[in-house]
């Protein structure tokens, strides 16, 4: 028995469980394209795994908001982290 492979283009689906992984990776480092990779660990679409959820995030408003949310805390962490080593 053969394992199959995913072909390009194919997308992982968009679970709550990717979704949370995503925003916990995304809220640590504010890196988006670093996130999606941490949330789709076998995904191989041609744009990347990033599409997956910029595609989540136009089409789901309390996933949008939980993004920027994200994006605030990891640049809140930056800040700390800047006035802790000045």
């Amino acid at each position: 028995m053969t394992k199959s492979v995913p072909r390009l283009g194919f997308r992982m689906k968009m679970t709550d469980a990717r979704k949370r992984a995503f925003l916990d990776a995304l809220a640590r480092t504010g890196v988006v394209a670093y996130a999606a990779r941490v949330a789709s660990p076998s995904g191989m679409s041609r744009k990347g795994p990033s599409s997956s959820f910029y595609m989540a995030r136009h089409a789901d408003p309390v996933f949008a908001a939980a993004w920027d949310a994200a994006i605030e805390q990891a640049d809140a962490d930056l800040l700390m982290e800047a006035r802790r080593r000045a």
